[in-house]
C-alpha cells in the first residue's frame, strides 16, 4: 500500500496539471448528468429570466444591453442557451469548474503545498454546486474575479485589468471590485493602467449610445440605484454569517477561519505589510473575500440597492474561499512530520467536503414548492381551451413551460401595462397568470386588483400541497384569470355572510362555563383548558366548478399584550374523517386590554374537495389566555 501510494505521488508530481484536468473532467460529467436529470432548479424565477435573455438575444440584439440580465453573462452564455435551459446550466458548470482550475493555478503560482486540495472547497461548496445547476450570474462572476486575480499575481497586469474592467457587467458588486483593483494598481505603481479599469464601461457606453442615444445610459438605466427597502426590507448584519452551512459548509468555514488567521498573522509578522508582493496577494485574495462578504451583509442590513438577502450572493467568492481554506490546512499540518498522518487528515477533510452539499441539497434537483405549482398551472393552461389566447405572466419560467417565445408580444407579455388598472390595454379574452411571489411583489399587482375588478374572471386556482408563505408574507398560490369587457358586476356576487357573535346570538356549540363579560360585551374565554372557538362550517358543493373567496375576520381581547402569541385562525377541510386541507394563520400583536381585529382572505377551489366540510375557527395552541368575541366569514364566488 505504501509503495503504491509513493508511486502515485511521484506520478502526480510529474503530471499534476493532467491529473487536475482529468479530475475536473470527471466532475463535469457527473454534474452534467445530475443537471440533465434535474426537473427543478435553484435561483427562483430569476434563473429563467437570465436564460430567456440569452436564448433570444440573437433574435433581439437589444437584450444584450439589458443591465438587469447582466450584458457579459448574456453574451457569453449565448452558445449554451441555444440548446435550451440545460445548455445554460451546462455553461455554468463549465464556468464553475474553470474558476476552480484558476484557484489551483493561483495556489501553484504562490507555491502553496497540496495545491490539489483547493478544488474540494470550491467545487463541493453547497451554494456553488447549487448555482452551477442554474442560469444565475454568480458563478461567472467568480470566474472573472479569480481569473483577474490570477493574471495580476502572474504580473500580466494588462490582461488582468481588461478582464476586471468587464466584471460590473457580470454582477453589480463588480463596481466594488474595480475599486479594490485600483488600490492594488496604485500600490504596485501601475498608475498608467488605472484608466483601463474603465475599459468595459467605456465600450458598453459607446455601444449603448447608438441604441439609447444616451452616453450615460449605464447609470441612467441601472436597475439597482433606487432602493427597494419597502419591497425587500432589511435584516441582521449577521445574516450571511448565520448561513455559512448553506454557502461554504461548516468544514470549509472552519478551514477558512484558520486560513484568515494565518493570512493576517503573516501580514503583521515582520511588517509584511511593507512587502508589496504579499500585500497585493493579501488584498486580492483576503480583501476580495472579506470585502464582498461585508458588502452584502451591509447592503442587507441597511436595505440598500434593491438587495434581498440570499445565500447565492456569496457564490462569487467561493474560489477565493478554496485558496484561504488551503492556506489554513497547510499551515495547520505543517508541524506534523508523519506524512501518513498528514495524508489521512487531508483525506478526511476531503470526504467531509465531498458529502457536504449532498447532505444539504437533493440532487438531481426537484422543483421547489413554488415551481411545482407554476408547473401544475402551466400544464393545465396548455391543455385548456384558453391556451391560444394571449398570455400575461410574471414568473420567469412560464414561457419556457408553455413553450412560447417570451418576446413575441402577439402571444404573450411579461406584466400588465398598469398595475393600478390591470385591464388597461389588455385584449379581450387574454389570460393573466398571477402568482403570489412575483406578481404581488416585483410586479406590484395585489390580488385584490383582480378579484375586485369587473373585467377579470377567475378560471382556476393552484395551491401547494403544503401551504406556505412567500415574499411579502403572502399565501403562495397561482391564479389564472381571463379578461373581457363583457363581464359585469355580477361576476362579483356576494353569496352571503356567516357569523358567530355572542352579543347577537348564543345558539352555538360552546362550553358555557367559559362565557364571560368584559366591558359590557360577551366573550368566550379561550385558554389551555378550552382551546377552540365554535366553528363556522361550509359544505363543499360538488355540483359545479366553484372558486370562492373567504374573507375571515375575528375580534379578540386580552388582558396582556401578546406580540408572539400561539393564537391561530384555522381554515381546514375534513373529508371522510381525514383532514384534506389545513391552513393556520397566526394572530399576532394582540393589544393589551383592547379589542384586536384580525382579517385575512383565502381563495379556495371547492371542486378539489368534493363532499368535504370546511371548518373555520380560532385555536389557542399555547398558555396565553384570550377572550373571543366574534368570527365573521364573507364568502364570494369568483367564477360564474
Amino acid at each position: 500500500m505504501k509503495k503504491y501510494l509513493t508511486n502515485f505521488l511521484e506520478n502526480y508530481k510529474k503530471h499534476t496539471n493532467k491529473f487536475i484536468l482529468l479530475f475536473l473532467g470527471v466532475i463535469f460529467l457527473i454534474y452534467f448528468i445530475l443537471s440533465y436529470f434535474s426537473d427543478g432548479t435553484f435561483g427562483g424565477g430569476d434563473t429563467f429570466h437570465h436564460y430567456k435573455f440569452s436564448r433570444y438575444s440573437l433574435k433581439y440584439p437589444v437584450l444584450l444591453l439589458d443591465l438587469w440580465a447582466k450584458p457579459v453573462f448574456t453574451l457569453l452564455s449565448i452558445p449554451f442557451s441555444q440548446f435550451g435551459y440545460i445548455g445554460t446550466k451546462t455553461g455554468n458548470i463549465l464556468f464553475g469548474l474553470l474558476a476552480a482550475y484558476y484557484s489551483f493555478l493561483i495556489a501553484d503560482l504562490l507555491k502553496y503545498k497540496n495545491t490539489w486540495f483547493v478544488l474540494f472547497p470550491v467545487i463541493f461548496a453547497p451554494i456553488y454546486i447549487a448555482l452551477m445547476f442554474t442560469g444565475m450570474t454568480e458563478v461567472l462572476f467568480s470566474l472573472f474575479l479569480i481569473a483577474g486575480i490570477y493574471y495580476f499575481l502572474k504580473e500580466r497586469y494588462l490582461v488582468s485589468v481588461l478582464i476586471i474592467s468587464f466584471i460590473p457587467f457580470v454582477r453589480s458588486e463588480g463596481w466594488a471590485v474595480l475599486l479594490l483593483f485600483g488600490v492594488v494598481l496604485l500600490i504596485n505603481k501601475k498608475i498608467r493602467l488605472l484608466p483601463l479599469l474603465l475599459s468595459g464601461t467605456l465600450i458598453y457606453s459607446i455601444i449603448g449610445y447608438f441604441v439609447f442615444k444616451d452616453l450615460m445610459w449605464i447609470f441612467h438605466q441601472h436597475p439597482y440605484l433606487a432602493g427597494a427597502k419597502s419591497l425587500y426590507g432589511s435584516g441582521s448584519i449577521f445574516f450571511y454569517t448565520s448561513r455559512i452551512k448553506y454557502t461554504f459548509g461548516i468544514v470549509s468555514t472552519l478551514l477558512i477561519c484558520i486560513g484568515l488567521i494565518f493570512y493576517f498573522a503573516k501580514l503583521l509578522k515582520n511588517k509584511n505589510f511593507m512587502d508589496i508582493k504579499y500585500l497585493s496577494e493579501f488584498i486580492l485574495i483576503v480583501g476580495s473575500f472579506i470585502g464582498i462578504f461585508f458588502l452584502h451583509s451591509f447592503l442587507w442590513y441597511k436595505g440598500l440597492m434593491s438587495v434581498l438577502a440570499d445565500d447565492r450572493f456569496l457564490a462569487g467568492i467561493v474560489p477565493l474561499s478554496g485558496l484561504i481554506a488551503l492556506y489554513g490546512i497547510n499551515l495547520s499540518t505543517e508541524l506534523i512530520k508523519n506524512k501518513f498522518v498528514v495524508i489521512t487528515i487531508f483525506v478526511i477533510f476531503c470526504l467531509f467536503l465531498l458529502i457536504t452539499p449532498f447532505k444539504i441539497y437533493t440532487f438531481p434537483v426537484k422543483p421547489d414548492a413554488e415551481l411545482a405549482v407554476i408547473i401544475e398551472s402551466a400544464d393545465w393552461l396548455k391543455e385548456s381551451e384558453y391556451f391560444q389566447n394571449k398570455i400575461f405572466f410574471y414568473h420567469g419560467a412560464y414561457p419556457m413551460l408553455v413553450d412560447i417565445n417570451p418576446y413575441d408580444t402577439t402571444k404573450c407579455q411579461e406584466r400588465v401595462f398598469d398595475p393600478e388598472h390591470p385591464e388597461y390595454n389588455i385584449p379581450d379574452n387574454s389570460i393573466l397568470v398571477w402568482d403570489a411571489h412575483y406578481s404581488a411583489n416585483e410586479g406590484r399587482l395585489p390580488l385584490e386588483k383582480l378579484t375586485d375588478n369587473k373585467y377579470f374572471k377567475m378560471l382556476n386556482v393552484f395551491k401547494p400541497v403544503s401551504q406556505f408563505n412567500t415574499l411579502g408574507d403572502n399565501d403562495y398560490q397561482v391564479i389564472i384569470f381571463q379578461k373581457s369587457s363583457n363581464f359585469t358586476e355580477s361576476n362579483l356576487d356576494t353569496f352571503g355572510i356567516k357569523e358567530i357573535d355572542f352579543n347577537k346570538s348564543l345558539e352555538f356549540e360552546y362550553n358555557k362555563d367559559y362565557l364571560t363579560t368584559v366591558a359590557d360585551s360577551i366573550f368566550l374565554k379561550i385558554n389551555s383548558d378550552n382551546r377552540f372557538s365554535p366553528a363556522i362550517t361550509f359544505d363543499c358543493d360538488d355540483s359545479n366548478f366553484k372558486i370562492f373567496d373567504y374573507a375571515i375576520s375575528t375580534s379578540i381581547y386580552s388582558e396582556n399584550e401578546l406580540n408572539n402569541s400561539s393564537i391561530f385562525a384555522v381554515f381546514s377541510v375534513e373529508k371522510n374523517g381525514k383532514i384534506e386541507y389545513y391552513q393556520a394563520r397566526k394572530i399576532d400583536k394582540i393589544k393589551k386590554q383592547q379589542i384586536t381585529d384580525f382579517e385575512f382572505n383565502i381563495i379556495f377551489k371547492q371542486s378539489d374537495y368534493n363532499g368535504g366540510k370546511i371548518n373555520i375557527y380560532i385555536w389557542n395552541d399555547g398558555n396565553d389566555e384570550i377572550y373571543f368575541k366574534k368570527l365573521n366569514v364573507k364568502y364570494n364566488q369568483l367564477n360564474n
